[in-house]
């Protein structure tokens, strides 16, 4: 099964009109840029992954693990990590710890739902 991923915070709930005037409600995200934090081997853990940290975090609020943890990837601390599994080879090599808004997908006939809005640094005012 192919999967397109999101990474951003959920603002919301708004709606969208159609021409026909059908109502439609949808979900604004905030997206964030995300970064490489590191790339898993199948030799490793038997299985190929990227991870991926988005999110800013005060270095005060980690703890010493994970503050050890981002040293060692040398990179900033991120607020949320995520594991992606890739069943297919990256079709271009990204190193850890670079930052990329689009890093490739699982999928290739994967269409994003009309019921989905993206906002990517935009205030959203709500009446």
């Amino acid at each position: 099964m192919s999967e397109i991923a999101l990474i951003g915070k959920k603002i919301g709930m708004t709606r969208e009109f159609y021409k026909s005037g059908q109502l439609v409600p949808v979900t604004v995200l905030k997206m964030e840029k995300a970064r490489v934090i590191q790339v898993i081997e199948e030799d490793k853990r038997g299985y190929k992954a990227v991870q991926l940290g988005y999110g800013k975090i005060k270095n005060s609020k980690l703890t010493k693990a994970m503050k050890g943890f981002f040293s060692k990837k040398n990179t900033e601390a991120k607020k949320k990590l995520k594991e992606y599994r890739v069943t297919k080879s990256l079709s271009r090599s990204t190193p850890s710890g670079s930052s990329s808004p689009f890093l490739g997908t699982t999928s290739t006939n994967a269409k994003p739902s009309p019921r989905l809005r993206a906002v990517r640094n935009e205030s959203v005012s709500r009446s």
